[in-house]
């Protein structure tokens, strides 16, 4: 139903109530008092009526005007009116906002203002997601350098690799949090958000002045998702770290590699805690939901490490401590293992139930191996590794998938993206699992500063000294 028919539904209905009310009177009185009773009703019956009318367009009236501000919001460039001050028509914009962003845009998360103090991999990652699911990400960066990806080669479309990766379809407002102008900025906009997910260490946002509790009393149906390295208690809570840092202490590292342990190829880590920020966010907004209150939410990385490794954990509790290349899914096990062809391509191979390792077997003449599936012996991987030696890869690999074998060539990342099956699912982005394609570019360093700011109220000599500090220095922008 459009802000019209409201209008229309409003005005008839309160002016048919009131009157339905004042002609049942009407009709009961007269007959007991006479004409001049009924003479004196019909007149209460009509300023009734016209009163009902009266309220009805007023309330109906009220009804067009924030629908009208809540659609011009939900336009490409605007969420919420920067002259609406008092608490009560914010709180109405914000629910007439939601109601426009929700008709125009029918992704998940459509409608919710997500601010993003995030830089590198694992947050932005996150908030790329919510991007996806369809929330507004304002993105807040220092002004000289801003989020450190943007300058990591190579380039692709104008940004490092890795920004333009997971920034796509966000807005980048520039800031410095150390200059007190620009926390009480940030502090307008947070009150007009859903969801702030920050990545400092903890403490660091309190000595800002901006604490998480703080915002909270401020906004309290505020989501706050602080995410770092090793959460907010522990000996380890304010250590610097990495991503191979998280993965080491959590015994990953310990079972990754071939003599020695090597660093893990993938930000195991880093991408876990992503996802486990993004779940722990979307219950959250569902308990809001119900609750009407948001919450402080403590993310560490190295907690998403420790989830991800449950299975070695749990053999470790039960006795049973590996070491490296003693694992059934890390090498141990000549059936789950990697192999060289005779072009010097490789393939996995992934027999690990017996029923996959006889049809191995037989796909290379080798039925006398079907009772060997669990050899952990060097000479039988030599054995295997000898067959795998006489045909190429993708010869073996069209082998064994048309003998009902988990076989796969080895990848490079290019050879990855060029691969049928990645093409025919639609893959190469955060939300493509989800179904969800990107929307937008990445943005450049402070491109929507000024509007961002004007929208969140500020404006004048205030709005002047900020846009100012926000310049970005042009001799810093080199890549790192």
């Amino acid at each position: 139903m459009g802000a019209e028919d409201v209008v229309t539904n409003v005005f008839w209905r309160s002016g048919d109530f009131f009157a339905k009310g004042s002609s049942t009177s009407r009709s009961h009185r007269a007959r007991a008092s006479g004409d001049a009773s009924e003479r004196v009703f019909e007149a209460r019956f009509g300023a009734a009526r016209a009163f009902g009318f009266a309220t009805g367009f007023f309330v109906g009236f009220a009804f067009a005007f924030f629908e009208g501000l809540a659609r011009f919001a939900a336009m490409p460039g605007g969420f919420r009116p920067r002259y609406l001050k008092l608490p009560a028509t914010r709180v109405a914009a914000r629910y007439f906002h939601g109601r426009a962003a929700r008709s125009t845009d029918v992704r998940p998360l459509a409608g919710l203002l997500v601010v993003d103090l995030t830089r590198l991999l694992p947050g932005p990652f996150a908030t790329q997601l919510l991007a996806d699911l369809g929330a507004r990400v304002v993105k807040i960066e220092e002004p000289d350098l801003g989020d450190y990806a943007r300058w990591m080669p190579p380039e692709v479309e104008g940004h490092g690799h890795a920004f333009t990766a997971i920034n796509r379809g966000k807005e980048s407002v520039a800031l410095d949090l150390k200059d007190p102008e620009a926390q009480e900025a940030l502090r307008r906009l947070v009150a007009m958000a859903d969801v702030l997910v920050e990545s400092f260490r903890p403490g660091v946002l309190a000595r800002l002045g901006l604490a998480p509790d703080a915002l909270l009393a401020a906004n309290p149906r505020l989501v706050v998702a602080s995410m770092s390295g090793y959460g907010a208690t522990g000996p380890l809570a304010e250590a610097p770290g990495h991503d191979l840092n998280y993965q080491a202490l959590a015994g990953i590292v310990a079972l990754n590699g071939d003599a020695r342990p090597l660093p893990p190829a993938a930000q195991t880590a880093d991408m876990a805690g992503a996802l486990y920020a993004v779940v722990a966010i979307l219950a959250a907004l569902r308990e809001r939901d119900r609750s009407g209150r948001g919450r402080v939410l403590d993310l560490a990385l190295y907690d998403a490490a420790v989830a991800v490794n449950v299975l070695a954990l749990e053999r470790a509790r039960a006795g049973d401590a590996q070491r490296l290349g003693e694992s059934e899914l890390a090498g141990a096990l000549p059936a789950y293992g990697v192999y060289e062809a005779s072009d010097g391509g490789h393939v996995a191979l992934a027999a690990l139930e017996g029923k996959f390792w006889e049809r191995f077997a037989r796909a290379v003449g080798r039925e006398d191996w079907i009772e060997r599936h669990l050899d952990r012996s060097d000479a039988f991987r030599a054995d295997v590794a000898a067959v795998f030696r006489t045909r190429p890869r993708d010869v073996w690999v069209d082998l064994l998938v048309g003998a009902g074998v988990p076989a796969t060539p080895v990848l490079a990342p290019g050879e990855a993206l060029a691969h049928p099956h990645a093409r025919a699912r639609g893959v190469g982005s955060p939300g493509a699992p989800l179904g969800l394609a990107p929307r937008g570019r990445a943005p450049t360093l402070g491109e929507h500063t000024e509007k961002v700011l004007r929208e969140a109220g500020l404006e004048g000599v205030a709005l002047d000294r900020l846009l100012a500090r926000a310049s970005v220095r042009a001799s810093l922008r080199e890549p790192i």
